[in-house]
């Protein structure tokens, strides 16, 4: 089953060495989903944390006065790839006497294996996969009021790291930004285990802050895994054609229903921004 999302990516090599299970390798894990967005200004407060482990939850709220105001969001993409994006925003005129700011976070921890659909015509031991990984960070504003974001996409099994890709912007000289667009190949043994995790993060704000100041910092996440459209060796069959990408318990649609199996592609089946 092919799950993509177009970008321009950078190839690299397929690598050579077979990641195969051993003897107690790790099983598939529950998906945990961890999202909070805060927002604050002098004594006033807003926002709220996630509060379902196992389901992406969209975050939205804003704090706002006559001289002031500051947004903050938690959203995923559409039906499909999962994505994340962090987005905080805030301006301020005068007024305030100790601090203006917000933060939005959300964090994705995952496990996958590649698993037999059905009996391929020969028997095959390994099984190429493509992982590929896009992120985005933008931090603007005035430096007196700070903006930051970051965004990172981690694999790792027991024997080692496999990826990992993290970028930083901020305002720190009036502004930036940076990204990253990944193709990382490799084999897996059927039912070998790969761990993960996904970041988007976001952040502004300013202590005893300066009239007439804005800052806005935006992270953005989104990874595609998927098994290569290969043609296994002997036969005319594609390895898509026997082998699918098999994730941890934990995704669900937004009715509480579990997903089976659950694949990338079959989360938020009924998701949108």
């Amino acid at each position: 089953m092919s799950h993509r999302i177009q970008f321009s990516f950078l190839l690299v090599p397929l690598a050579t060495v077979l990641l195969t299970p051993s003897p107690g390798h790790a099983q598939l894990s529950e998906t945990m989903w961890s999202e909070s967005l805060s927002l604050s200004a002098d004594a006033s407060s807003a926002g709220q944390p996630g509060v379902d482990s196992a389901l992406p939850e969209p975050l939205i709220d804003n704090l706002s006065g006559s001289q002031y105001s500051i947004d903050g969001s938690v959203s995923f993409g559409p039906p499909g790839p999962p994505q994340a994006t962090s987005t905080v925003s805030g301006s301020y005129t005068s007024g305030l006497n100790t601090y203006l700011g917000g933060s939005a976070y959300v964090r994705i921890d995952f496990s996958f294996q590649v698993r037999q659909t059905s009996p391929p015509p020969v028997s095959v031991s390994a099984v190429p996969i493509s992982v590929h990984a896009a992120g985005t960070v933008n931090a603007s504003g005035d430096a007196a009021m700070f903006a930051n974001a970051y965004s990172s996409f981690d694999l790792s099994t027991i024997q080692g790291p496999l990826v990992s890709y993290d970028i930083m912007a901020s305002n720190a000289t009036g502004g930036s930004s940076d990204s990253f667009n990944e193709t990382y190949q490799t084999t897996l043994a059927p039912d070998f285990t790969v761990s993960g995790a996904m970041t988007a993060s976001a952040n502004v704000g300013a202590e005893g802050p300066q009239p007439n100041i804005q800052g806005t910092a935006t992270a953005f996440i989104d990874p595609v895994i998927e098994v290569v459209d290969d043609v296994i060796p002997g036969t005319s069959s594609s390895y898509r054609d026997y082998f699918d990408i098999e994730f941890g318990s934990g995704y669900f649609a937004l009715d509480t229903t579990p997903v089976e199996p659950t694949t990338w592609g079959q989360l938020k089946t009924r998701y949108g921004r």
